[in-house]
């Protein structure tokens, strides 16, 4: 069971990266590089909601490495705090941007 838990903590980080990435669009205003990135952790998280479907199901010959699982949720972590450390700098940028345009 702690495997599932991290599993589904991982897929959650996952979604949030995702979602934060998306939002990255509207600040940053880099719209391609944003909605790749978005897709590939969507595309994680898919693929770790599948996992986690065949453990809880007992689809799954074997359960996940626990050790694997941890890393992949640390790195998990890592992706959401790294796209949340970002927004602040898009969004600095876009405010020194207005205010020279209002000068000019």
């Amino acid at each position: 069971m702690k495997v599932a838990v991290i599993l589904g903590a991982s897929i959650g980080l996952q979604f949030a990266a995702s979602a934060l990435a998306l939002r990255l669009i509207r600040v940053s205003g880099v719209w391609r590089a944003w909605t790749f990135i978005s897709a590939a952790f969507l595309l994680m998280a898919l693929s770790r909601c599948v996992t986690f479907y065949r453990l809880i199901s007992g689809d799954l010959p074997r359960p996940p490495d626990l050790h694997a699982e941890l890393t992949a949720l640390a790195v998990s972590a890592l992706m959401a705090i790294g796209i949340s450390q970002v927004a602040p700098v898009f969004i600095e940028r876009r405010r020194a941007e207005e205010r020279t345009a209002h000068l000019n």
